[in-house]
């Protein structure tokens, strides 16, 4: 009963826990060290990202593991889920425009699907080498997108 003090619904109480481990990755990204340019700053970011899937106690992403327990549209629990994605993509494509990558949504949308696939494929097969070739993929959609 206290807890629903609290929350007045499980959706609530999800959604609350969704944005406190969201916020924990967007902070230790963004304690991620500057580089010396733009481009750098990116491929640094996404590497740092990649790290942190890459960590023995990663889990994987909360919001995306319940937008698939959760996947009615309408839900307020997929609704978080969405906007973390979006929020990946977004921050993806901001480093992307500094870095003056002209089709940067596309770019970001591309680096999305290396890294929550990534974040998939290790969580289900430790040890698979999963970061290191994300990271290569990475690297070679940021080269390929600066041309």
């Amino acid at each position: 009963m206290t807890l629903y003090k609290y929350f007045k619904s499980k959706e609530l109480l999800i959604i609350e826990y969704l944005r406190a481990q969201d916020e924990k990755l967007w902070q230790k990204l963004a304690d991620v060290s500057r580089q010396e340019n733009a481009l750098a700053d990116l491929e640094t970011w996404v590497s740092a990202l990649l790290d942190i899937i890459g960590d023995k106690d990663f889990k994987g992403f909360a919001s995306i593991s319940a937008g698939v327990e959760f996947p009615q549209p309408d839900n307020p629990v997929n609704q978080v889920s969405c906007e973390f994605s979006k929020q990946l993509r977004s921050q993806i494509a901001e480093l992307a425009v500094k870095a003056g990558i002209t089709q940067a949504e596309t770019l970001a949308m591309q680096l999305a699907l290396v890294v929550e696939g990534a974040a998939i494929t290790e969580r289900n097969q430790e040890s698979s080498e999963s970061i290191s070739h994300a990271k290569s993929l990475a690297k070679m959609l940021i080269q390929n997108a600066r041309s």
